[in-house]
């Protein structure tokens, strides 16, 4: 799980980048500066999408029924700015960058990834930084 985020599947920005430098605390939690700019980056123009392309008036923080066609403009509305947004997010691809913002849209954004596993029975959140995973009879902090 240490190359992906909070265990999700979801490849850290840069390959072979460790999620924490080895004397961190777990439960500080600590991404890199890419990864940061990635998830602010994700948030704004998942917003936009909403509101603009979208035109969603429900609240930010409810995702959006995914319907084919919501996904289809989403999908379009974020490759139209794919060409000034790589410039900033040096490293990463347009499948994960859409992939991860069409979670933020239609799902819980990062959590998405995890909900999806079939063998997951719960996810706790406790802070951005503490989240645990139920799968079968174990629990474990994702990380």
């Amino acid at each position: 799980m240490e190359h992906t985020f909070h265990g999700t599947g979801e490849p850290l920005v840069l390959d072979g980048a460790r999620r924490r430098p080895p004397n961190d605390d777990a439960q500080r939690g600590h991404i890199t500066s890419l990864e940061q700019r990635l998830l602010s980056t994700q948030l704004k123009v998942a917003d936009a999408i909403r509101t603009d392309e979208l035109g969603s008036e429900l609240p930010l923080d409810l995702p959006l029924p995914r319907t084919p066609n919501a996904e289809n403009r989403a999908r379009k509305a974020i490759g139209k700015q794919w060409d000034r947004l790589c410039k900033a997010l040096p490293g990463v691809g347009l499948e994960v960058f859409t992939r991860r913002t069409l979670n933020e849209i239609f799902g819980l954004g990062p959590l998405e990834t995890l909900l999806s596993h079939a063998h997951v029975n719960e996810v706790m959140v406790n802070s951005p930084w503490v989240v645990f995973v139920e799968a079968g009879a174990s629990m474990e902090e994702s990380g």
